[in-house]
């Protein structure tokens, strides 16, 4: 295109300098046949340059059409969002005080139109109003199904109905909880829990159970303080006494402790007392507890207060410490 055009250049100024030679020769001296054949000259020059502007308007043309064609397409993808949540609700207005239009679900395509702030404008359908960015994703959520497989959760994590974390909660898994995945979608695992499928950020599980340390016992047992006291139990929350209790919590976490308060002064390992720390056994003559920090524990007491027993937190030195075992190393 740059050479067509220079032609036309040149060719314009050879047509100038023509008209400029015929106007400078005197015509009464220049002969019929000279002021001829300088005018098929100039005639010649004239055709070129006008087949030449016809070349030059065409590629303009062409290359025109191509930039509204790619402007165009570019638009039309930008025009689109996918619902990321699982149910999605347009405002009348970018204000969730405003009347409510109506609801769109997950992965739903919609018309994209502008964002102002934290709200974007859609269109779906026959409703035209405006929604959370945050519930829109450009790419349309795709979930890859496999055979089920076992994973673990590393720390706490809320589960989704769909893999955005601006979805509906289903709930929470605590650390160290085996689960069946089913799938994928991004960054995001396919569960099931009771038969209904949700989503959990993958970056919270493990191949291999995560190993279980002193502030994860605690964290567990504190769980079931109120609950009752019973003698001869091991239900954390139908009823337990000392030694269940601490059997049971462990037992959660897959240790193996004796029974009795007793048994129990000899599990795990051995440790000062001024070595203790959260998660080991605080052994008394007759009880147990689990030392939770800060000179407290965590036991199942048939002694008041409480007003007469059950599950709760008290002084380290509610007795005389017989012995301090630690079952996490």
């Amino acid at each position: 295109m740059k050479n067509t055009v220079m032609r036309c250049l040149s060719f314009s100024f050879i047509f100038i300098m023509c008209i400029s030679l015929v106007s400078a020769y005197n015509l009464k001296e220049v002969r019929a046949d000279e002021i001829s054949e300088i005018t098929d000259q100039v005639q010649e020059v004239a055709d070129e340059v006008s087949e030449t502007t016809d070349e030059v308007t065409e590629a303009v043309e062409q290359a025109a059409e191509v930039d509204v064609q790619e402007v165009s397409q570019t638009d039309v993808e930008a025009e689109f969002r996918y619902v990321a949540v699982d149910s999605m609700k347009v405002y009348k207005k970018a204000d969730s005080s405003s009347k409510l239009l109506g609801k769109v679900q997950w992965k739903k395509k919609v018309t994209y139109i502008k964002e102002t702030k934290k709200w974007s404008k859609i269109t779906y359908k026959d409703i035209t109003g405006y929604v959370l960015t945050s519930n829109l994703t450009e790419k349309c959520p795709v979930v890859t199904k496999k055979d089920p497989y076992v994973r673990y959760v590393t720390k706490k994590a809320t589960i989704r109905k769909t893999p955005s974390t601006v979805s509906t909660s289903g709930g929470s898994y605590e650390k160290g909880k085996k689960l069946t995945c089913y799938g994928i979608s991004d960054d995001w695992t396919l569960i099931k829990k009771n038969d209904k499928e949700y989503f959990i950020q993958t970056k919270y599980l493990s191949k291999k159970k995560p190993k279980a340390t002193g502030e994860d016992v605690v964290k567990y047992a504190k769980k079931f303080v109120g609950n009752k006291y019973k003698y001869g139990g091991t239900s954390l929350t139908k009823g337990t006494d000392c030694s269940g209790f601490t059997q049971s919590v462990y037992k959660h976490f897959g240790y193996k402790i004796p029974r009795t308060s007793s048994e129990q002064r000899s599990a795990g390992k051995s440790v000062k007392f001024a070595k203790r720390k959260a998660g080991d056994i605080i052994c008394y003559s007759g009880h147990v507890a689990i030392y939770i920090g800060d000179d407290k524990i965590v036991h199942a007491s048939n002694s008041k207060p409480y007003p007469q027993g059950g599950i709760k937190i008290s002084s380290v030195y509610i007795k005389e410490i017989k012995s301090v075992r630690r079952i996490i190393q």
